[in-house]
Protein backbone atom coordinates (compact mmCIF):
# COMPACT_ATOMS: atom_id res chain seq x y z
CA UNK A 1 0.00 0.00 0.00
CA UNK A 2 1.28 3.47 -0.89
CA UNK A 3 1.16 5.92 2.00
CA UNK A 4 0.97 9.63 1.18
CA UNK A 5 3.07 10.66 4.12
CA UNK A 6 5.09 13.61 2.91
CA UNK A 7 3.83 17.16 2.56
CA UNK A 8 4.62 16.96 -1.15
CA UNK A 9 2.34 13.98 -1.76
CA UNK A 10 -0.40 15.35 0.49
CA UNK A 11 -0.34 18.60 -1.47
CA UNK A 12 -0.48 16.69 -4.77
CA UNK A 13 -3.40 14.58 -3.59
CA UNK A 14 -5.25 17.68 -2.41
CA UNK A 15 -4.78 19.30 -5.84
CA UNK A 16 -6.08 16.21 -7.62
CA UNK A 17 -9.15 16.02 -5.35
CA UNK A 18 -9.85 19.72 -5.87
CA UNK A 19 -9.47 19.36 -9.62
CA UNK A 20 -11.88 16.42 -9.69
CA UNK A 21 -14.37 18.34 -7.60
CA UNK A 22 -14.13 21.26 -9.99
CA UNK A 23 -14.77 19.01 -12.97
CA UNK A 24 -17.73 17.42 -11.23
CA UNK A 25 -19.51 20.59 -10.20
CA UNK A 26 -18.57 23.10 -12.91
CA UNK A 27 -21.64 23.67 -15.06
CA UNK A 28 -21.31 23.33 -18.81
CA UNK A 29 -22.79 25.86 -21.24
CA UNK A 30 -25.65 23.46 -21.93
CA UNK A 31 -26.47 23.14 -18.23
CA UNK A 32 -26.32 26.89 -17.69
CA UNK A 33 -28.51 27.60 -20.72
CA UNK A 34 -31.33 25.38 -19.50
CA UNK A 35 -30.65 25.55 -15.75
CA UNK A 36 -30.23 21.78 -15.44
CA UNK A 37 -27.67 19.42 -13.91
CA UNK A 38 -26.33 16.56 -16.07
CA UNK A 39 -23.98 13.92 -14.69
CA UNK A 40 -23.32 10.18 -14.99
CA UNK A 41 -26.89 9.41 -13.98
CA UNK A 42 -29.09 7.61 -16.51
CA UNK A 43 -31.59 9.88 -18.27
CA UNK A 44 -32.89 7.47 -20.91
CA UNK A 45 -32.96 3.84 -22.01
CA UNK A 46 -33.83 1.98 -25.21
CA UNK A 47 -33.93 -1.81 -25.09
CA UNK A 48 -31.21 -2.00 -22.46
CA UNK A 49 -29.01 0.73 -23.95
CA UNK A 50 -28.55 3.63 -21.53
CA UNK A 51 -27.91 7.32 -22.12
CA UNK A 52 -26.33 9.40 -19.35
CA UNK A 53 -26.34 13.14 -18.82
CA UNK A 54 -22.57 13.17 -19.20
CA UNK A 55 -22.88 11.51 -22.62
CA UNK A 56 -25.43 14.16 -23.68
CA UNK A 57 -22.93 16.88 -22.73
CA UNK A 58 -20.22 15.07 -24.71
CA UNK A 59 -22.41 14.77 -27.83
CA UNK A 60 -23.52 18.40 -27.50
CA UNK A 61 -19.89 19.55 -27.36
CA UNK A 62 -19.27 17.82 -30.71
CA UNK A 63 -21.86 19.96 -32.50
CA UNK A 64 -20.94 22.98 -34.58
CA UNK A 65 -21.65 26.44 -33.16
CA UNK A 66 -24.61 26.80 -35.53
CA UNK A 67 -26.07 23.45 -34.42
CA UNK A 68 -25.66 24.38 -30.74
CA UNK A 69 -27.32 27.74 -31.35
CA UNK A 70 -30.30 25.99 -32.95
CA UNK A 71 -31.00 24.04 -29.73
CA UNK A 72 -32.60 27.09 -28.14
CA UNK A 73 -35.62 25.65 -26.33
CA UNK A 74 -36.37 22.79 -23.98
CA UNK A 75 -38.48 21.18 -26.69
CA UNK A 76 -35.51 21.12 -29.08
CA UNK A 77 -33.24 19.86 -26.31
CA UNK A 78 -35.71 17.04 -25.71
CA UNK A 79 -35.55 16.11 -29.41
CA UNK A 80 -31.74 16.22 -29.27
CA UNK A 81 -31.72 13.85 -26.28
CA UNK A 82 -34.12 11.45 -28.04
CA UNK A 83 -31.88 11.46 -31.13
CA UNK A 84 -28.81 10.92 -28.94
CA UNK A 85 -30.40 7.88 -27.33
CA UNK A 86 -31.37 6.53 -30.73
CA UNK A 87 -27.78 7.03 -31.92
CA UNK A 88 -26.39 5.20 -28.88
CA UNK A 89 -28.76 2.30 -29.55
CA UNK A 90 -27.83 2.07 -33.25
CA UNK A 91 -24.10 2.26 -32.51
CA UNK A 92 -24.53 -0.52 -29.97
CA UNK A 93 -26.29 -2.64 -32.60
CA UNK A 94 -23.56 -1.85 -35.18
CA UNK A 95 -20.87 -3.06 -32.78
CA UNK A 96 -22.77 -6.18 -31.74
CA UNK A 97 -23.50 -7.21 -35.31
CA UNK A 98 -19.99 -6.29 -36.55
CA UNK A 99 -21.46 -4.20 -39.36
CA UNK A 100 -18.09 -2.57 -40.11
CA UNK A 101 -16.65 -5.96 -41.07
CA UNK A 102 -19.12 -6.48 -43.94
CA UNK A 103 -17.08 -6.05 -47.18
CA UNK A 104 -19.50 -3.60 -48.85
CA UNK A 105 -19.66 -1.50 -45.68
CA UNK A 106 -15.89 -1.65 -45.25
CA UNK A 107 -15.41 -0.26 -48.78
CA UNK A 108 -17.78 2.61 -48.05
CA UNK A 109 -15.85 3.39 -44.86
CA UNK A 110 -12.57 3.44 -46.81
CA UNK A 111 -14.09 5.73 -49.46
CA UNK A 112 -15.41 8.07 -46.80
CA UNK A 113 -11.99 8.09 -45.12
CA UNK A 114 -10.35 9.08 -48.42
CA UNK A 115 -12.86 11.89 -48.94
CA UNK A 116 -12.21 13.21 -45.44
CA UNK A 117 -8.42 13.10 -45.93
CA UNK A 118 -8.59 14.84 -49.32
CA UNK A 119 -10.85 17.50 -47.83
CA UNK A 120 -8.41 17.97 -44.95
CA UNK A 121 -5.52 18.34 -47.43
CA UNK A 122 -7.42 21.02 -49.34
CA UNK A 123 -8.22 22.82 -46.07
CA UNK A 124 -4.56 22.77 -45.12
CA UNK A 125 -3.54 24.45 -48.38
CA UNK A 126 -6.46 26.84 -48.70
CA UNK A 127 -6.80 28.21 -45.18
CA UNK A 128 -6.77 32.03 -45.26
CA UNK A 129 -4.24 34.03 -43.23
CA UNK A 130 -5.16 34.68 -39.60
CA UNK A 131 -5.66 38.41 -40.26
CA UNK A 132 -8.05 37.84 -43.17
CA UNK A 133 -10.41 39.54 -43.80
CA UNK A 134 -9.46 43.11 -42.98
CA UNK A 135 -11.87 45.60 -41.40
CA UNK A 136 -12.14 47.37 -44.76
CA UNK A 137 -13.19 44.13 -46.49
CA UNK A 138 -15.74 43.36 -43.80
CA UNK A 139 -17.24 46.87 -43.95
CA UNK A 140 -17.44 46.73 -47.74
CA UNK A 141 -19.39 43.47 -47.68
CA UNK A 142 -21.64 44.82 -44.92
CA UNK A 143 -22.54 47.89 -46.97
CA UNK A 144 -23.30 45.71 -50.01
CA UNK A 145 -25.57 43.39 -48.05
CA UNK A 146 -26.93 45.40 -45.11
CA UNK A 147 -30.53 45.25 -46.38
CA UNK A 148 -30.36 41.43 -46.29
CA UNK A 149 -28.62 41.15 -42.92
CA UNK A 150 -31.45 40.71 -40.44
CA UNK A 151 -31.76 39.55 -36.84
CA UNK A 152 -34.73 37.16 -37.01
CA UNK A 153 -37.80 37.75 -34.90
CA UNK A 154 -38.01 35.53 -31.83
CA UNK A 155 -40.61 34.50 -29.29
CA UNK A 156 -40.21 33.17 -25.76
CA UNK A 157 -43.14 30.81 -25.17
CA UNK A 158 -44.62 28.51 -22.55
CA UNK A 159 -47.36 25.94 -22.99
CA UNK A 160 -49.90 23.75 -21.25
CA UNK A 161 -50.64 20.71 -23.39
CA UNK A 162 -53.84 18.70 -22.95
CA UNK A 163 -54.07 15.64 -25.18
CA UNK A 164 -57.21 14.24 -26.76
CA UNK A 165 -55.97 10.79 -25.70
CA UNK A 166 -56.42 11.83 -22.06
CA UNK A 167 -60.17 11.78 -22.71
CA UNK A 168 -60.22 8.84 -25.14
CA UNK A 169 -60.30 11.18 -28.13
CA UNK A 170 -63.11 13.37 -26.77
CA UNK A 171 -62.11 16.87 -27.93
CA UNK A 172 -65.05 18.48 -26.09
CA UNK A 173 -63.78 17.32 -22.70
CA UNK A 174 -60.24 18.42 -23.61
CA UNK A 175 -61.56 21.88 -24.51
CA UNK A 176 -63.49 22.04 -21.24
CA UNK A 177 -60.35 21.32 -19.24
CA UNK A 178 -58.36 24.00 -21.14
CA UNK A 179 -61.21 26.49 -20.62
CA UNK A 180 -61.21 25.77 -16.87
CA UNK A 181 -57.44 26.30 -16.76
CA UNK A 182 -57.81 29.66 -18.54
CA UNK A 183 -60.54 30.67 -16.07
CA UNK A 184 -58.30 29.82 -13.11
CA UNK A 185 -55.48 31.91 -14.58
CA UNK A 186 -57.80 34.88 -15.17
CA UNK A 187 -59.19 34.57 -11.64
CA UNK A 188 -55.60 34.47 -10.36
CA UNK A 189 -56.31 31.24 -8.50
CA UNK A 190 -53.01 29.85 -9.77
CA UNK A 191 -50.18 30.93 -12.06
CA UNK A 192 -49.61 29.61 -15.56
CA UNK A 193 -46.45 27.89 -14.30
CA UNK A 194 -48.27 26.11 -11.48
CA UNK A 195 -51.04 24.89 -13.77
CA UNK A 196 -48.54 23.77 -16.42
CA UNK A 197 -46.77 21.67 -13.82
CA UNK A 198 -50.10 20.22 -12.73
CA UNK A 199 -51.87 19.63 -16.03
CA UNK A 200 -49.49 19.77 -19.00
CA UNK A 201 -48.78 16.40 -20.62
CA UNK A 202 -45.65 17.64 -22.40
CA UNK A 203 -43.22 16.41 -19.77
CA UNK A 204 -40.04 18.32 -20.78
CA UNK A 205 -41.76 21.72 -20.56
CA UNK A 206 -44.11 20.78 -17.69
CA UNK A 207 -41.05 20.13 -15.54
CA UNK A 208 -40.12 23.82 -15.88
CA UNK A 209 -43.55 25.34 -15.49
CA UNK A 210 -44.45 24.93 -19.17
CA UNK A 211 -41.43 26.84 -20.42
CA UNK A 212 -40.50 26.17 -24.06
CA UNK A 213 -37.94 28.96 -24.23
CA UNK A 214 -36.84 31.18 -27.10
CA UNK A 215 -37.32 30.17 -30.73
CA UNK A 216 -37.03 32.04 -34.02
CA UNK A 217 -40.43 32.91 -35.46
CA UNK A 218 -39.69 31.02 -38.68
CA UNK A 219 -39.05 27.79 -36.74
CA UNK A 220 -42.25 27.87 -34.66
CA UNK A 221 -45.02 25.46 -35.61
CA UNK A 222 -47.68 27.11 -37.83
CA UNK A 223 -50.43 26.18 -35.35
CA UNK A 224 -48.54 27.94 -32.56
CA UNK A 225 -47.93 31.00 -34.72
CA UNK A 226 -51.63 31.25 -35.52
CA UNK A 227 -52.41 31.01 -31.79
CA UNK A 228 -50.10 33.83 -30.75
CA UNK A 229 -50.76 36.09 -33.75
CA UNK A 230 -51.49 39.64 -32.52
CA UNK A 231 -51.01 38.61 -28.87
CA UNK A 232 -49.07 40.86 -26.53
CA UNK A 233 -46.48 39.77 -23.98
CA UNK A 234 -48.26 38.11 -21.05
CA UNK A 235 -51.25 36.96 -23.13
CA UNK A 236 -52.12 33.39 -24.10
CA UNK A 237 -53.91 31.68 -26.98
CA UNK A 238 -54.86 28.12 -27.91
CA UNK A 239 -53.47 25.98 -30.72
CA UNK A 240 -55.09 22.74 -31.83
CA UNK A 241 -52.95 19.97 -33.31
CA UNK A 242 -53.64 16.36 -34.14
CA UNK A 243 -52.53 15.39 -30.65
CA UNK A 244 -54.51 17.84 -28.57
CA UNK A 245 -54.83 21.43 -27.38
CA UNK A 246 -51.89 23.68 -26.55
CA UNK A 247 -52.44 26.76 -24.39
CA UNK A 248 -49.56 29.01 -25.51
CA UNK A 249 -48.30 31.87 -23.32
CA UNK A 250 -46.18 34.66 -24.80
CA UNK A 251 -43.44 35.40 -22.25
CA UNK A 252 -41.52 37.80 -24.50
CA UNK A 253 -41.22 38.89 -28.13
CA UNK A 254 -38.42 40.31 -30.25
CA UNK A 255 -39.35 41.67 -33.68
CA UNK A 256 -37.05 41.15 -36.66
CA UNK A 257 -34.62 44.01 -37.27
CA UNK A 258 -31.58 44.89 -39.33
CA UNK A 259 -28.21 43.81 -37.99
CA UNK A 260 -25.66 46.30 -36.78
CA UNK A 261 -22.09 46.01 -38.14
CA UNK A 262 -20.99 44.50 -34.82
CA UNK A 263 -23.75 41.84 -34.90
CA UNK A 264 -23.00 40.95 -38.52
CA UNK A 265 -19.23 40.81 -38.14
CA UNK A 266 -18.89 37.13 -37.17
CA UNK A 267 -21.14 36.00 -40.04
CA UNK A 268 -19.32 38.20 -42.53
CA UNK A 269 -15.91 36.97 -41.40
CA UNK A 270 -17.06 33.37 -41.90
CA UNK A 271 -18.56 34.24 -45.31
CA UNK A 272 -15.34 35.85 -46.52
CA UNK A 273 -13.07 33.13 -45.15
CA UNK A 274 -15.24 30.43 -46.75
CA UNK A 275 -15.13 32.30 -50.07
CA UNK A 276 -11.32 32.51 -49.76
CA UNK A 277 -11.12 28.73 -49.23
CA UNK A 278 -13.38 28.00 -52.21
CA UNK A 279 -11.43 30.30 -54.51
CA UNK A 280 -8.11 28.86 -53.31
CA UNK A 281 -9.30 25.31 -54.00
CA UNK A 282 -10.34 26.18 -57.55
CA UNK A 283 -7.00 27.91 -58.18
CA UNK A 284 -5.07 24.97 -56.71
CA UNK A 285 -6.90 22.44 -58.89
CA UNK A 286 -6.36 24.64 -61.97
CA UNK A 287 -2.59 24.86 -61.29
CA UNK A 288 -2.29 21.12 -60.79
CA UNK A 289 -4.20 20.34 -63.96
CA UNK A 290 -1.88 22.58 -65.95
CA UNK A 291 1.06 20.52 -64.71
CA UNK A 292 -0.54 17.20 -65.60
CA UNK A 293 1.02 14.93 -68.20
CA UNK A 294 -1.38 12.22 -69.28
CA UNK A 295 -0.15 9.68 -71.76
CA UNK A 296 -2.42 8.91 -74.68
CA UNK A 297 -4.12 5.62 -73.89
CA UNK A 298 -7.37 5.64 -75.85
Amino acid sequence: MVVFGSIKYKFLLTCVVCLMAGLSFAQTDLEKQFDIQLDDSKIGTLEGVELTGARVIQLFSMLSDAEKKNINSREKLSVFVENALLLEYIQNQVDDQKIAAIPAVSRKIDNSRNVILVDAWFDLLSTPPADFPSDEQINAVFEENKEKLVVPGRADLSQIFVSFAKFDGDSVKANELVASIVDRIKAKEASFEELATQYSEHEPSAASGGRLGWAEIKTIRPEFLAAINNLKVGQAGTAVTGQGIHLILVNNLEVARKMTPVEARADLVKLLRDAYRSKSRVELITRLKKKMVVEEFL
